[in-house]
């Protein structure tokens, strides 16, 4: 055991956590301070003398310690992927949306750019640009603006990747998926999702009231009735998995609604399961999550998974297993970049960040950051646990770039809440009713801030 893996957390409990195996140990204050005082090199003749105990007494304590903690391996380092694969794909199919949200990041849709809906010919541009870059895609997802707006290149593209599945020019099927407001749906558009799409992520607030506060028709007028069709006619008609994603804002708090009556009331008007993201414009709603019978702070049941499985806990790789493309065909690495060109990877139809890799590596280094490989992450207690939204994470919106080193004051306060976490699962695990019926939830709970 090495000493200097252990992290110390003090409170109304206290603990050490061994973050390299995940491995959470409640102790009590004075095996706290003789843990404290050995990290600090302090020699422990002087520590036993000033605990009243016996050096042997401590060199147990170390050992049991030891013997508390399973053996390990080293994090493997950021290597370059030698299979030519991506994750996922963000299609931006269109810079149009038919709806105008109070809260869009996207200015309506056309992110402060001309509305547009990207052509066949680019369509085509992509798809090529798929099949002379990548031996797999694990998904496509159409979005936009709104990427119902623009059926026909969707079918185009799902139609080419069929074509050339069929006739062996690749070896795989990417799943497809379309993120929508949930407000367009023709018979046409039915067939196409019935015969193409694996999922579809649909945009709901909750019950009409609070959905139309927000979510309006350019004229004005809610969507909430057209989006209750969709899900409605998706589930009763096709096998595609459908789930909500509701933004929870301060008209929800102010109308008495938690997140977790909003997830209620999705899950028994509709039989769908989903996300729930806090308003950006209403950051102090982001810091709980409501489960049915408790409430949990912002990040816990991903923490929660990865202690219970010993899971690491990754950045969203963006510009490397995760990019978007816009509708001229500018990579970015994020969805949230589009139109952002002093942050673009290339194009598909030119040089890009995959047939010129060093060059973009070198002009954006935080391509390789976000690996938490480097300093300040690769030494932290905290670097298994904490991951999350990139963007969040490493962006600057001043200096209109993404940095090497991650926000160092949002790191600190990170790491508190990491702690406050960690101290709550220990309260949880003494009920042993609650703590099994806790870990029973992981698989079917939807946490609100990892790449999905």
């Amino acid at each position: 055991m090495n000493i200097d893996h252990i992290h110390i957390i003090k409170g109304d409990i206290n603990a050490l956590f061994h973050y390299p195996t995940f491995t959470l140990i409640e102790v009590n204050s004075l095996v706290c301070d003789i843990m404290t005082r050995i990290k600090d090199n302090e020699p422990i003749e002087t520590i036993a003398r000033d605990s009243k105990l016996k050096v042997t007494d401590i060199e147990n304590l170390i050992t049991n310690l030891s013997n508390a903690i399973p053996a390990y391996t080293h994090q493997e380092e950021f290597v370059s992927k030698k299979e030519k694969s991506i994750n996922r794909i963000t299609l931006h199919v269109a810079n149009d949306c038919n709806l105008r949200c109070s809260y869009c990041y996207a200015n309506g849709g056309d992110y402060n750019l001309p509305r547009s809906k990207m052509t066949l010919d680019t369509a085509a541009k992509f798809v090529n640009f798929c099949t002379a870059h990548f031996d797999k895609i694990g998904s496509i997802v159409f979005f936009g603006g709104e990427p119902l707006l623009n059926p026909k290149v969707i079918k185009f593209i799902c139609e080419s990747f069929e074509h050339l599945y069929k006739t062996g020019q690749i070896n795989y099927m990417p799943q497809c998926g379309i993120i929508t407001n949930g407000t367009i749906l023709t018979d046409s558009i039915l067939s196409l999702i019935k015969r193409y799409i694996n999922y579809i992520t649909v945009s709901i607030d909750g019950p009409q009231d609070l959905n139309d506060f927000n979510r309006r028709f350019i004229n004005g007028k809610g969507s909430y009735v057209k989006i209750a069709e969709f899900i409605r006619k998706i589930n009763s008609e096709t096998n595609v998995y459908i789930k909500y994603e509701a933004t929870y804002t301060s008209f929800h708090r102010q109308n008495g609604w938690s997140k977790s009556d909003v997830k209620r009331y999705l899950m028994n008007e509709f039989n769908i399961k989903g996300t729930i993201a806090s308003d950006i414009n209403n950051q102090h709603d982001s810091n709980i999550q409501d489960n049915q019978e408790m409430s949990f702070p912002e990040g816990f049941f991903s923490i929660l998974t990865s202690i219970a499985h010993k899971v690491y806990k990754e950045m969203c790789p963006v510009g490397n297993n995760i990019v978007a493309i816009s509708t001229d065909g500018e990579i970015y690495p994020c969805h949230m970049n589009n139109g952002r060109k002093h942050l673009s990877l290339g194009n598909i139809s030119s040089e890009n960040i995959f047939n010129n890799t060093d060059k973009y590596l070198s002009n954006f280094p935080y391509l390789k950051s976000i690996s938490k490989v480097n300093e300040p992450c690769v030494n932290c207690w905290a670097n298994p646990i904490c991951g999350g939204c990139s963007m969040r994470w490493f962006y600057n919106e001043k200096m209109r770039k993404y940095n090497i080193l991650p926000n160092n004051s949002l790191c600190e306060s990170n790491k508190k809440h990491i702690e406050n976490i960690l101290l709550q699962i220990i309260r949880l695990r003494k009920d042993k009713t609650k703590w099994t019926k806790l870990l029973e939830s992981l698989n079917t709970y939807d946490d609100y801030d990892y790449y999905d």
